[in-house]
């Protein structure tokens, strides 16, 4: 923002604009880098406590008066993850749970199973699901992203009493790695 004010105070006659607008151009596509970078890196809340506790964190922090989010106690301990695994796990968690919280107004569970070659998470709410023939938006889309990307899946069911995400992960990595430089 700074960048840009500085481009309007300058007059046209000097070089000032120009190098301003370079400058302000550089800056953008370093902001976009750092996103991408930190978008692949593990949340510090799994390093220090794990899935299950992490996962407990957010929905404390996500709960309100009106919307409690409740993470059920079927799972313990989850067995030693790969990190993309896990930050996969947590990332589908919190993206569903935080639709729940800002577009369904309705309580919010979080279930985690683990079978010997697979986790499941699965996010089901009481509210008023998708309705009116809606489209899951970019949030579901990239959960399924980041399931496929370590051969995963996932699916979604809606209806006029609730909506459920679930995503089954492999234990280990099994999909194909991320593109890009």
């Amino acid at each position: 923002m700074r960048l840009g004010t500085a481009q309007a105070c300058v007059g046209s006659q000097s070089a000032a604009p120009e190098h301003l607008r370079a400058a302000a151009e550089g800056l953008s596509e370093a902001l976009t880098e750092v996103r991408r970078i930190t978008a692949g890196l593990t949340p510090a809340v799994l390093v220090e406590r794990g899935l299950l506790e992490a996962i407990r964190i957010l929905a404390h922090r996500l709960s309100t008066e009106v919307v409690q989010v409740v993470v059920a106690d079927s799972v313990t301990t989850v067995p030693a993850l790969a990190p993309a695994v896990e930050t996969a796990a947590y990332r589908i968690a919190a993206e569903a749970m935080t639709n729940a919280v800002r577009h369904s107004g309705a309580r919010r569970g979080v279930g985690l199973t683990v079978t010997p070659t697979s986790l499941t998470v699965k996010v089901s709410d009481d509210g008023n699901g998708l309705g009116g023939g809606g489209v899951p938006g970019t949030g579901l889309a990239s959960c399924t992203e980041r399931a496929e990307e370590i051969g995963g899946t996932t699916g979604v069911r809606t209806g006029p009493h609730g909506t459920a995400v679930h995503a089954t992960l492999p234990l280990t990595r099994q999909g194909r790695e991320r593109g890009g430089s």
